[in-house]
């Protein structure tokens, strides 16, 4: 409020001069002049020179009206209000919270906190509410990878079963297409040992009898072999397969089951098909359900019918087993797929699944349709060319 001068005799403001000596200062600097609050001062109980000359006007006017000094009192100098400056409390390091609840805080110092609570507590609260929703994602998704583990084990599992009884059903029947070969095997080599002791053995009729035994040999170890590959799963590796020869070759398989079951088992193969890739062990084991369903369904049955038809269709390859059996009922149809249901007595209610889990490890599809004449086609899709994924 009033001049005084620097050492050179400039005349200097009180105002300037506390702000030089504040900014300077090794301690805090209290003050009782409200002007100079906020001049690097830290503040005090102030003294509002504007409140006290409304003091001293109104002490003037009781004294023009013609009241006594005595009346009147003295001028009092008294502080009108206490305050700080947080600016100044922060360079000291003096923390707000040693600030008595009464006292006036100015020129705050912008806090994220302090001006923008509600958003910030919104936003850690949606960010705790995200990182509880990925928590249980990530939980869910090791909860459904263990799931998805244990499914595929026991889906292998029930595969294996599957073979087991499916190789249970065909046994007769393999162990007399053995028995071809290894009879034919057992004459010809009697019959090349007699030739063998004549006095002038015929080489020719003997060459002849050796091939025989070398070519139904081959015929038995063929037979052991695409046995042993359907019973025990081999032969996982993505390979090219000739779709027509795994037919026929399980076709033939099945026959002579067939043939004892006094069913016809026909088959029509619309060459050319083109090729395609998978694994031949399952799709055979797939054509093996299909072909020993239609098995099933016509046991008993008199002029029972299965037959299969192969062709190339739509971009893909379409094979179709029908027979002439009891045929499903059409509420049924859709339930066929399912795990564990069945209409036999003693089915497990696998089969057709496993089916559509090899189709579409291969690209393709299965559905089943009524035949007209009675009984149940299998229709089945595959992608020509396609690669199979990883086997259920």
């Amino acid at each position: 409020v009033g001049l005084s001068a620097d050492g050179s005799g400039r005349p200097i403001d009180q105002v300037h001069a506390l702000q030089i000596g504040a900014r300077v200062a090794n301690a805090p600097v209290l003050t009782l002049n409200e002007v100079t609050l906020g001049a690097g001062t830290v503040g005090g109980s102030l003294i509002g020179f504007g409140r006290v000359g409304e003091v001293a006007g109104r002490q003037v006017a009781h004294l023009l009206a013609g009241e006594s000094a005595q009346q009147v009192g003295q001028l009092a100098l008294r502080a009108t209000r206490t305050a700080v400056d947080e600016r100044a409390l922060v360079r000291w390091k003096i923390p707000l919270g040693r600030v008595p609840a009464d006292v006036e805080v100015i020129h705050r110092v912008p806090s994220l906190w302090r001006e923008f609570r509600g958003q910030v507590l919104a936003t850690m609260a949606a960010f705790a509410v995200l990182l509880a929703v990925v928590a249980l994602m990530l939980a869910e998704r090791r909860r459904r990878r263990r799931a998805e583990r244990v499914a595929q084990h026991q889906l292998a599992t029930l595969a294996r079963l599957e073979r087991s009884a499916a190789m249970g059903q065909l046994s007769a029947s393999l162990a007399h297409e053995l028995n071809q070969p290894l009879g034919a095997l057992t004459n010809y080599a009697i019959g090349a040992t007699k030739l063998m002791n004549q006095a002038s053995p015929p080489l020719d009729k003997v060459a002849q009898a050796l091939r025989a035994i070398a070519e139904n040999g081959q015929r038995a170890v063929e037979v052991m072999e695409r046995v042993r590959l359907l019973f025990s799963g081999d032969g996982r590796a993505s390979t090219v397969i000739d779709l027509c020869r795994l037919v026929d070759e399980t076709v033939t398989l099945v026959r002579p089951e067939a043939a004892r079951r006094r069913v016809e088992l026909m088959l029509e193969l619309h060459k050319p098909v083109p090729t395609l890739r998978g694994d031949a062990v399952q799709l055979q084991q797939m054509l093996l359900n299909l072909l020993l369903n239609g098995l099933d369904a016509c046991e008993g049955k008199p002029q029972g019918r299965v037959f299969v038809r192969l062709q190339a269709q739509a971009g893909g390859l379409a094979l179709a087993v029908c027979d002439n059996g009891s045929g499903i009922p059409p509420s049924l149809l859709p339930q066929i797929f399912e795990p564990f249901f069945t209409t036999k007595a003693t089915g497990m209610g696998m089969g057709l699944v496993m089916v559509r889990r090899t189709l579409q490890a291969h690209g393709g599809r299965v559905w089943a349709e009524q035949q007209p004449g009675g009984g149940t086609a299998m229709q089945v899709w595959l992608p020509a060319g396609n690669e199979a994924s990883e086997a259920p």
